[in-house]
């Protein structure tokens, strides 16, 4: 909002073909713009992240509106801002793309264009210049508005997304926190111009296509990189932020997942996988970061035992004689759970299995030890989830370590 106040850029919603606030003859002619494209947003594939595909002709729409009696057989419409269909222009799209994971949608366009009142136009006002320096922040927004930052913001501070699930208004998106990089805006263009290059080949066999996807993925994961450092985000915010993508929206959305194949959030993890081992240790080098540099010494270090069962999984966080190898973390398969929790502390069966599912967590203390029991499913050992524990760990050390020295 601060940078389209200091630039002088202003926005406008498309055609509205209908308003019983203008009066018949106020209503707009729009004959002279008949072969002009237009972008119909009711077709998911015309307008996605970094992409504009209009398939149709302003004519081809006014016909349509005319058969459906949304506008009279005249075609004149209720508001159609011409000059935001012309010259270079950032395009919002107002709905969040449910299918994938809500992420915003928009794009940068220099060609005429036409569009409904669902899509926005930003650009300069009437009568003043566009210069590099317009193109460039229009063009830094488009990655920006594009990314997982920006679907994690909406996510945790909109007021529609999780209620009515794929809104975003105009309002939320220029409350967004820009930080200017030119460097975001030339990959965003860089993307668009090999989405334009994949639907020249979209209907022909061609070994270019992988290709040029793979690049495409690159280039917004660099997208990602850029804005993690030109907005100072530490490593807890980043796993926040693929908290949100990953667990927070596909939780969200478990109802229609249901329909269909389940997201991996809810799947369990098993020691025998090297991307599930080393997924828990993310969750573990969490604590070993920590406690590591508070307990390790010359004979004592602080160690993580993992346990896993088909039901659940353990952490037993130990500190222990140095060990043979430099190596913090170790995998412990247990082939029960009464098994699993005879190595960890003194818990019944009984408390395992009735208040965990109660309580999805098990913690405590031991001598020399503290330990962490979840059920086995993914979303409950993300690295996000292991800030939140290691917080209430450090909470009962330390209120124990008082309580003591009274």
């Amino acid at each position: 909002g601060e940078i389209k106040e200091k630039y002088f850029l202003d926005y406008s919603g498309g055609v509205k073909p209908k308003d019983s606030y203008v009066e018949k003859c106020k209503k707009i002619n729009t004959e002279e713009y008949l072969n002009w494209d237009y972008l119909n947003i009711e077709n998911n594939r015309e307008f996605t992240p970094y992409s504009l595909s209009p398939s149709a002709k302003w004519k081809d729409r006014q016909k349509y509106l005319i058969e459906k009696g949304r506008i009279e057989t005249d075609g004149k419409v209720a508001r159609f801002p011409k000059y935001y269909f012309t010259g270079s222009k950032l395009l919002i799209k107002m709905g969040l793309e449910a299918q994938h994971n809500f992420c915003a949608v928009s794009a940068y366009s220099e060609k005429r264009l036409i569009f409904t009142n669902s899509v926005c136009s930003v650009k300069p006002k009437e009568g003043t210049k566009f210069t590099d320096k317009t193109g460039d922040i229009l063009k830094t927004m488009v990655g920006i508005i594009n990314s997982k930052f920006a679907t994690y913001l909406f996510l945790t501070t909109g007021a529609s997304l999780g209620i009515d699930r794929t809104r975003a208004g105009f309002g939320e998106f220029f409350s967004l926190p820009v930080a200017l990089n030119k460097n975001i805006g030339q990959k965003a263009v860089e993307i668009q111009k090999i989405y334009d290059e994949l639907k020249n080949l979209e209907d022909i066999p061609d070994p270019r296509k992988n290709k040029l996807e793979r690049k495409i993925d690159k280039l917004k994961e660099e997208i990602e990189r850029a804005i993690i450092s030109s907005y100072s985000i530490s490593e807890q915010e980043k796993a926040l932020i693929d908290y949100a993508i990953n667990v927070s929206i596909p939780v969200l959305k478990r109802e229609e997942n249901s329909k269909k194949k389940s997201t991996d959030i809810f799947d369990s993890l098993s020691l025998s996988k090297q991307s599930d081992r080393d997924y828990l240790s993310q969750y573990a080098q969490i604590f070993v970061e920590h406690f590591g540099n508070k307990f390790n010494d010359g004979n004592k270090y602080f160690v993580v035992d993992i346990h896993a069962t088909r039901d659940f999984i353990g952490f037993h966080f130990r500190i222990t004689r140095k060990p043979r190898s430099e190596e913090r973390i170790f995998f412990k398969n247990d082939l029960t759970d009464v098994g699993m929790i005879n190595k960890i502390g003194n818990l019944g069966l009984y408390c395992l299995s009735t208040d965990l599912y109660v309580r999805q967590d098990i913690r405590g203390f031991n001598k020399s030890s503290f330990y962490v029991i979840k059920p086995n499913e993914r979303k409950a050992w993300h690295k996000a989830v292991a800030y939140l524990d290691r917080v209430e760990f450090i909470d009962a050390i330390v209120k124990a370590e008082i309580k003591h020295k009274k």
